[in-house]
Parts: C-alpha cells; sequence; structure tokens
C-alpha cells in the first residue's frame, strides 16, 4: 500500500513489467497519459481523490482497477486494452470518459458505479470483448456511446 500527497505524474513512461500498485491512496491528480505497459498494470483497491487521466495509455497485458474509487474524473480516452481491462465494483463519484478506447480482449464493468453517465464515443470492442453486466451501469445513466461506437473492429 501506498500513499502520494502532490500530483503523481507518470506521462509517457514505459514499464516493461508487471505494475503492482494495489491498494494505494493518491491525493492528488494522477497523470499517466501515453504510458507504456508491457506488464499487467493492477491498481485494484486504490483510491484516486482527484481524479486520474491515463488518456492514451497502453496495456498489453490487461489492467485490474477491481474496487477503486475516482473521486475526480477517470479519463481513459483512447486508451488500448490489448489484455482484459477489469473495472469491477469500480466507483466513479464524478465524470468517466472512455472515448477512443479500444478493448481487444474482456472489458469487465461488472457492479461499477457511475455517478454520472459514462463516456464511450467511438469506443471499439473486438468480436472477443464482452462487457458484462451493463445493465448495472450508471445507476439508471445513460451510456454515451455516438454515432457507430460500440462496433467490432474488422481486423484489429
Amino acid at each position: 500500500m501506498s500513499a502520494y500527497g502532490g500530483e503523481t505524474n507518470f506521462t509517457n513512461s514505459l514499464y516493461q513489467s508487471h505494475v503492482h500498485a494495489a491498494n494505494s491512496t493518491y491525493n492528488a491528480p494522477v497523470l499517466a497519459t501515453g504510458c507504456l505497459y508491457r506488464g499487467r498494470a493492477d491498481f485494484s483497491g486504490s483510491s484516486f481523490t482527484e481524479g486520474a487521466d491515463f488518456s492514451t495509455a497502453a496495456y498489453d497485458d490487461g489492467i485490474t482497477l477491481t474496487g477503486s474509487t475516482f473521486a475526480g474524473p477517470a479519463v481513459f480516452t483512447s486508451c488500448r486494452f490489448m489484455g482484459d481491462a477489469d473495472f469491477t465494483d469500480c466507483t466513479c463519484t464524478t465524470s468517466a470518459n472512455f472515448s477512443g478506447t479500444i478493448y481487444w480482449d474482456n472489458a469487465h464493468f461488472d457492479r461499477t458505479v457511475f455517478a454520472t453517465a459514462p463516456v464511450f464515443t467511438r469506443a471499439r470492442f473486438t468480436p472477443d470483448a464482452a462487457m458484462t453486466s451493463v445493465e448495472a451501469l450508471s445507476a439508471g445513466a445513460p451510456l454515451t456511446m455516438g454515432e457507430g461506437s460500440c462496433r467490432p473492429v474488422p481486423g484489429v
């Protein structure tokens, strides 16, 4: 378990192996845009008190965020998830943006709570992807998909 008091900036970092950051507390914004994770990234049980920006990151072996809380914006725009993306039991108390993401494997959102409608505009799910328990999302708020989104990606 780790605790971070100031802004945590991992922008454009390369991780050659698994990242074990489970049960961490980030008390200021987390910037992790453009990162490349060669191994699995495990942020399960973590708390992002002012949100996190993981936009344009690539996850070769996937990401685990089970049981994490985003008290500020959760930004995953234009991410590439080669392995499964597990957001099971997450809580997003403000906004969540997954626009332009590509899921090459399973996308798990079981029992995830979104205080506002999450955005999946231009997201792409390969034929093997499964977004489980979609009806449990956003506590009744609609998913924002946009025109032509959530289609399988041919040849991807």
